[in-house]
């Protein structure tokens, strides 16, 4: 069994109290608001199902976008203001399915990021005309208008051993300072993951760069994901990489590794003009996977270079909450939770999102499902366990249920998210939501 006392010690807690922690009962009450119900307009044209997590800029707008609904019924990217009088003011700005055979992508699943223009990056799970296995884009504003234009940056590939990789699934896009919340400078090579394609048919780490003097982009796969034969090295990477200060990056497997091939939290470093693997930890490493296994959300960093993230399944049968110090083959892995742990599951159960960390290290995030009403829950981690929201607390889930993604955070410790499912309108299309203690 790896060792769990390491980042116990660093929150001040010891390994023999750790199952009154787990247990412990909600401090005090938070409250949820809906921002906005999603089908609020004809067919659902405002988008639908949001499965992705929600970026927040300078000026407190939040983006996201919907898998579903928009003119075409592919998916939408939105945009929430906040406004002093009228609360928040929706616009959708792109509706996806435009082109023909979908060119410029469909279903987009995966969280945005932004530059330091305004322009927003992210990837579609299918589309791209002929391949229709997903594409990285731009979406900037024009200026003078109120219109938005979209840039296919690059289509990935049809072939399911393509050595450009396959399809990004819901894997978005990490860069240098992003970990820190700094804009993206447009020039800089972006890093994301496919969970097919490459030489083994198991995913890859790609990066994408802008060619210089040019409006081209260039895609290059610099890890193919089994390896070897026994693919200890892991495959099908569902989420996307991190970078530290350092450059390298950090990520999951949802299969593959040793011992079971349930997934695996691993680094790439620079060798040269190369790039290598080190697997900092084996999923269902403990006896009948206690640790957990099927990683599907990203890792994140502390201010300490902590790793911390989410197995969807196994530890008490809902999954784990882990935390991680990177060191090679020496990293040390600590379960801070097990889900399901608690009668019915009420602390929540099935975490396909990641977490986030607040400057005081504390962690926040949520799950599918589990909760009072079995359709998720919004939960903190500060050395002891907190249910903040149960979903379907309102008659027909108008306050939202089912939340897949990570939750942002604003300057005043607000959380933001989305729910794929309830909301406010008959079609149940998903809500995004502001919770605030």
């Amino acid at each position: 069994m790896k060792a769990r006392s390491v980042l116990l010690v660093l929150f001040g807690i010891t390994a023999a109290i750790v199952p009154a922690l787990i247990d412990a009962s909600i401090a005090h009450a938070w409250t949820l608001k809906t921002l906005y119900s999603f089908c609020a307009k004809a067919n659902c044209a405002d988008g639908q199902d949001p499965m992705a997590g929600l970026l927040i800029d300078a000026s407190g707008n939040l983006y996201g976008s919907t898998s579903k609904g928009g003119d075409a019924g592919f998916g939408t990217i939105f945009r929430l203001s906040p406004g002093a009088k009228r609360g928040w003011s929706f616009s959708r700005l792109y509706s996806f399915c435009k082109k023909p055979n979908c060119a410029d992508g469909s279903t987009p699943s995966a969280p945005l990021i932004i530059d330091t223009a305004g322009g927003l990056y992210g990837t579609t799970e299918w589309g791209g005309a002929d391949a229709q296995q997903g594409v990285a884009f731009k979406l900037a504003p024009i200026q003078g208008t109120n219109r938005w234009s979209l840039q296919v940056l690059h289509k990935f590939c049809l072939q399911l051993y393509c050595a450009d990789s396959g399809s990004p699934n819901r894997a978005g896009f990490a860069y240098s300072g992003g970990s820190t919340g700094k804009p993206y400078d447009g020039v800089s090579p972006l890093y994301g993951t496919t969970y097919q394609g490459g030489t083994r048919g198991a995913g890859t780490v790609f990066r994408l760069s802008p060619v210089t003097g040019k409006k081209t982009w260039k895609a290059k796969t610099i890890y193919n994901f089994c390896s070897s034969d026994s693919c200890t090295d892991g495959t099908e990477p569902h989420a996307g990489v991190t970078m530290n200060a350092a450059g390298d990056l950090f990520g999951t497997t949802a299969s593959g590794g040793l011992p079971t091939s349930t997934g695996t939290v691993f680094e790439l470093s620079r060798v040269g003009k190369d790039w290598a693997e080190t697997v900092l930890y084996d999923f269902c490493s403990e006896a009948q996977c206690a640790d957990g296994e099927v990683p599907l959300s990203s890792v994140v960093f502390d201010g300490a270079g902590n790793l911390f993230g989410t197995a969807v399944t196994d530890g008490s049968n809902g999954g784990v909450l882990y935390g991680l110090m990177p060191n090679g083959s020496q990293s040390q892995y600590t379960i801070l939770h097990s889900f399901c742990s608690q009668a019915n599951c009420t602390d929540g159960q099935a975490p396909y999102a990641g977490v986030i960390v607040d400057s005081s290290g504390n962690l926040f995030g949520t799950t599918r499902d589990g909760g009072m009403n079995g359709e998720g829950v919004i939960y903190e981690w500060n050395g002891s366990w907190q249910v903040l929201y149960s979903f379907c607390a309102q008659a027909s889930c108008t306050d939202g249920k089912r939340p897949y993604a990570n939750l942002v955070m604003d300057s005043a410790g607000h959380l933001y998210g989305t729910t794929s499912g309830g909301g406010r309108n008959s079609s149940s299309g998903g809500t995004v939501f502001e919770l605030t203690p």
